[in-house]
């Protein structure tokens, strides 16, 4: 609980810098999210014992190659960018792309076309088949 108090603490206070500033500041809804999300990182980051996890590139096998794609969403302007990179089994660079998103609705929008444009990049390469890998799965419960 102390954490939660004085992350909203430290949020309401930063939140009224930018309203001084003429920064326009999101909704109430919006900040309670932040704030319960920065003080459950908070929470996460401070567990004893906790460890480092070292997350490395994974060749693709046989004459694959791989297509890393990923973005980035702004929940206050509804904008992202998204890029994508393609490798070969030695970690060779062979294609990349990015786009700006100048409207997306949401952060998953943003992923699935970081997807679709690594994919449409994918296309001019003729070997192999192509192998998407992502960090970032979405579970939905029946």
């Amino acid at each position: 609980l102390a954490e939660l108090v004085a992350v909203a603490c430290w949020y309401l206070w930063w939140e009224r810098r930018q309203i001084s500033r003429n920064i326009q500041v999101q909704s109430p809804e919006r900040s309670a999210i932040a704030i319960k999300v920065l003080s459950s990182n908070f929470r996460s980051a401070t567990v004893p014992n906790a460890r480092v996890r070292k997350e490395r590139w994974a060749p693709p096998t046989g004459d694959r190659v791989k297509t890393n794609v990923d973005a980035s969403f702004d929940p206050d302007f509804l904008r992202g960018t998204t890029g994508a990179v393609i490798r070969d089994k030695k970690g060779k660079f062979i294609a990349a792309c990015n786009a700006r998103l100048d409207m997306v609705q949401d952060v998953l929008s943003a992923e699935a076309l970081a997807l679709k444009h690594g994919l449409l990049a994918r296309r001019s390469w003729p070997a192999g088949v192509a192998v998407r890998h992502c960090r970032w799965w979405i579970s939905v419960a029946g």
